[in-house]
């Protein structure tokens, strides 16, 4: 009985021990997806779970009054286009946020794409390519932006 009693301690006492070593940081918390949430300045800096490529630049402006975007990117020129527009986040029938724009140069043509936000915190949204009917995420576009501040010369 003594000798259970010593292994059943020693193993309390380890247990203890690995129990009591550095803190575990929480996660960034979740805050609501709402369109005062994903308002200002963001990065992309993920596409399809790689880090974006240096040479190429997204920055999205989202402005809650008006629900106004300005697009700044340099995808595949030496030129920073910058595109505006309209946008709207609602919810769809089952609960998922959807985000959506219009463009200001082409007599209202919709972005070719609807995003999903799969999350959102301060610093980081996530966003998947929206399809109607989709019963799984995978192969479907993911998109990750960092909370950033514009360049001195986009401002």
């Amino acid at each position: 009985m003594k000798k259970w009693f010593k292994i059943f301690m020693a193993a309390t006492l380890a247990f203890v021990a690995w129990s009591c070593g550095e803190p575990i940081e929480p996660a960034e918390p979740q805050v609501p997806i709402t369109a005062a949430n994903i308002s200002g300045v963001w990065k992309l800096d993920q596409w399809q779970g790689a880090a974006v490529a240096e040479e190429m630049v997204v920055y999205i402006e989202f402005v809650n009054s008006g629900r106004k975007f300005t697009l700044y990117q340099n995808v595949n020129s030496s030129v920073m286009d910058i595109i505006t527009g309209t946008y709207n986040l609602y919810s769809n029938s089952i609960g998922q946020s959807i985000l959506r724009g219009i463009y200001d140069y082409s007599n209202g043509t919709e972005w070719s794409h609807r995003y999903t936000v799969k999350s959102l915190t301060a610093s980081t949204m996530i966003l998947q390519v929206y399809e109607e009917g989709a019963t799984t995420a995978e192969g479907i576009e993911t998109l990750v932006y960092k909370r950033a501040e514009l360049p001195e010369g986009l401002k």
